[in-house]
């Protein structure tokens, strides 16, 4: 009986099984699949079976019996399908030609939502601003909303970025590394207004995907992008002043059809200002005691202008094609005099005025192409080809005031080019628990530095050849990577790659001195992240990553800062390699995080030295042997009132070095915190009010010393209509942002103090407006391929 029981059970099953049948599709809008399509099934007027399309489109029906059938689907935006099927018992599974749905004619009345989000978000692995967020940004470049943010540190006149003590990182604009020196690349932003900028990410621990360049972590710079159809874009303009006029103009514009969309976007700034050098310095000569003290009123007039223009297209479902180029040009122009004061023994003084007048041109131009296949919804292939050329011509002039004093000519011209071309596999999570990317990269670049220096002296030039000097560089970087994401259920998340890059480098300086170097290293990566409940979450990481020393830093040059000062270049200098550790942990809106690292050949820049056998200082990079850094951050955004928020970042700080570049070894520490508030109020009639307040104590810089500094600022923003806004903003309230260094060392005959005040008090009226039209997008956001450029410098 019971093996009856079994086999009609076992016939009833199979007989069930084969007279089964599934119908399989996918549903597009002729561009792009289209996910979240309602597909239902219909016998008659009674309803069969329902589901909804995939990521990428893909639903599968399924009924028991035979005979006619009627598919429909629907979605918002778009008209509704409806067609007749017929399943004839022929076969099981009836693949059904691609269904093609047409956007609706009818548009949706315009909803606007509106939701407070923090200008600064402090994540676990990252921090991330939003310029737009916060209206004491609105008029400022790029490089003025980075130097107001938490725990970073920019010298202008190196380009060094620190971030949380940590020196080195690398920029990114789009999740492509821009290709000059640190210093250049500070230049771009300074020309770059905020209203481009969608977000700027802070990222402590790149993936394996990112350049190992740059030991502070990467910091990419996202500009706006448009999805929607049709045309849109803004403009702003601002006028202020720092020490005098600065005027600036910010536009794009967007288009977006089906199939294709280009974008052009243009800025131009203008700024007048005057810088003010302070130098005192004592250093023992034998039995004497010298003592020389600078004053250096700096006037200079800066314009800079950026264009950036870029076009997408989508041929079919799978493949996208996109090419971008860029201009950008700075004309930077300097008058000074330079009033110089120096004593033997109180006995001797020598008073003397040097007048420079300098001009720093830099050019470029660069161009992109790039492709992507969709392979499915979660994996593609990008491959991009790059090409940057830059020029920099920088005259300078400097001519004492006695009448038989030498007079300097000098020019520096440099021509840079760089040739990048990426390929990568990328794979997403999605409904995966597991993905991963891989991806090389090459990059091939030549540098050529030519300083001629002539002294005029007695009426007659000469050429002076301890200034002067003609290098190459020719370097070439290969990379290849492989990164991983493993997700566990909803709680672990475990990200995992590994980086090699090896570099080739051939350095000639003139006719005699040659240097070649040749090294790999590789580059892993671990972060590991538990998401707790409550919207809590604990995190984990460590990587490994590379400083290179920059073109100009081991290419000789001088730049005069009197009589008896100069920086140059310094040949010598090795890539630093540096390991970092972090852990933290986020409870609502309370973040901790804590990060470890220690790197060796530390790269700090503007150390001073004595010549040997001269009372001359010059200042130029050097490696320590060793930094270690350890900071302890915690950030927490609070609304008091509805009206009413408060968002604060606070950072604790402690460095050690110790450096054998000096005659006498150093070793030394150092305590530090960073502070950051904003403080936002929103008053009748559409009117914001805005705080903000930045404070660094003293930091170490090498062997130097930055004192403490810090940022008032405040702002007033209004609403005009639905479409333009306009914002009254003012930085620096105290005059407080800027430069204090101190250097003290007695044992290498060091003591010198120099302050470098930037007028950075910025008083501006920025008006914004909106324009174009707005609708419900239809195809996917621009992607370029996600790599990188490189330095220059």
């Amino acid at each position: 009986m019971r093996s009856i029981v079994l086999t009609a059970a076992l016939t009833c099953c199979t007989w069930i099984a084969f007279a089964q049948f599934s119908l399989k599709g996918q549903v597009s809008n002729g561009i792009e699949y289209l996910p979240g399509v309602n597909v239902m099934l219909y016998g008659d007027s009674t309803l069969i079976f329902a589901t909804t399309t995939d990521s990428i489109g893909r639903y599968i029906l399924k009924v028991v019996n035979t005979g006619s059938y009627r598919m429909a689907c629907s979605l918002i935006g778009y008209n509704s399908f409806a067609s007749l099927i017929a399943i004839d018992g022929s076969h099981h599974q009836l693949d059904v030609a691609e269904i093609v749905m047409s956007e609706s004619a009818v548009e949706l009345g315009e909803i606007e939502i509106t939701a407070n989000r923090s200008a600064i978000d402090q994540q676990l692995n990252r921090l991330v601003i939003r310029p737009q967020d916060a209206i004491t940004q609105s008029g400022n470049s790029v490089l003025e909303v980075l130097q107001k943010s938490p725990g970073v540190l920019i010298n202008k006149q190196t380009g060094l970025i620190s971030v949380n003590g940590r020196s080195g990182a690398r920029i990114l604009i789009n999740d492509k590394a821009v290709q000059v020196s640190p210093e250049v690349a500070l230049q771009m932003l300074d020309g770059m207004n905020s209203a481009q900028i969608e977000s700027i990410e802070l990222i402590a621990v790149p993936s394996a995907a990112h350049d190992a360049e740059g030991a502070a972590g990467v910091i990419n710079i996202t500009t706006k992008k448009e999805s929607e159809l049709g045309t849109n874009g803004s403009m702003t303009a601002t006028a202020g002043a720092h020490w005098a006029e600065t005027l600036g103009f910010s536009g794009n514009i967007n288009r977006r059809t089906r199939n294709i969309a280009y974008f052009l976007d243009y800025s131009i700034l203008r700024d007048h200002n005057q810088h003010m050098l302070r130098m005192y310095r004592e250093t023992h000569a034998g039995d004497l005691l010298m003592t020389s003290s600078d004053d250096s009123p700096r006037e200079n007039i800066t314009t800079q202008q950026n264009l950036r223009g870029g076009i997408e297209w989508h041929a079919g479902k799978r493949w996208t094609f996109n090419a971008q180029a860029t201009g950008y040009l700075r004309d930077w122009a300097l008058e000074a005099a330079s009033h110089n004061v120096t004593t033997f023994n109180i006995d001797s003084i020598n008073q003397t005025t040097l007048n420079i007048t300098e001009s720093n041109v830099w050019k470029s131009a660069t161009g992109s192409i790039g492709v992507q296949y969709q392979l499915n919804a979660t994996r593609h292939i990008n491959v991009s080809l790059d090409y940057l050329y830059y020029q920099n011509n920088n005259p300078s002039n400097y001519t004492a005031d006695k009448a038989d004093a030498e007079e300097i000519e000098l020019s520096k011209r440099t021509p840079i080019k760089f040739v990048v071309g990426t390929a990568q596999y990328v794979s997403s999570l999605k409904d995966n628990p597991f993905s991963w990317d891989a991806g090389v990269k090459a990059v091939l670049s030549s540098f050529e530095n030519r300083v001629d220096v002539q002294r005029l002296t007695h009426g007659e030039w000469n050429d002076d050849k301890q200034f002067s000097s003609h290098s190459t560089v020719k370097e070439y970087i290969l990379a290849a990577y492989v990164s991983t994401v493993l997700k566990a259920g909803n709680q672990w998340e475990v990200n995992t790659g590994l980086r090699y890059e090896y570099t080739h480098t051939d350095i000639a300086i003139g006719s005699d001195q040659q240097m070649f170097r040749r090294y790999g290293n590789l580059f892993p990566q671990l972060s590991v992240r538990k998401h707790l409940p409550e919207h809590g979450e604990l995190y984990f990481s460590y990587s490994r990553r590379i400083s290179r020393p920059t073109y100009n830093d081991m290419a000789p040059y001088v730049f005069f800062w009197s009589a008896t000062s100069f920086s140059s270049g310094n040949t010598f200098l090795m890539p630093a390699l540096s390991d970092n550790i972090s852990a933290g942990l986020q409870l609502g809106s309370w973040n901790w995080l804590g990060l470890y690292s220690h790197t060796d050949n530390a790269i700090a820049q503007m150390q001073p030295q004595i010549i040997d056998k001269t009372t001359s200082l010059v200042l130029r990079a050097q490696n320590l042997d060793a930094l270690n850094t350890f900071s302890l951050s915690t950030s927490c955004n609070h609304s008091l009132f509805t009206w009413w928020d408060v968002r604060g970042e606070f950072i604790a700080q402690y460095q050690r070095a110790s450096t054998s570049n000096q005659p006498v070894p150093v070793d030394r520490s150092q305590w530090g915190l960073n502070l950051n508030v904003r403080s936002s109020v929103k008053l009748p009639h559409e009117i914001i009010f805005e705080v903000s307040l930045m404070y660094q104590s003293r930091s170490l810089s090498g062997i130097s010393d930055f004192l403490p500094y810090g940022s008032l600022d405040a702002a007033i923003a209004k609403r005009i209509g639905r479409s333009s806004s306009l914002k009254f903003a003012i930085d620096d309230i105290l005059n407080t942002n800027n430069w204090y260094i101190r250097t003290s060392s007695a044992e290498n005959n060091l003591n010198v103090s120099m302050d470098y005040l930037w007028n950075n008090r910025f008083v501006r009226l920025s008006y914004t407006w909106n324009f174009g039209n707005r609708k419900i997008a239809s195809i996917k956001s621009m992607q370029a391929s996600d790599e990188e450029r490189k330095r220059v410098n």
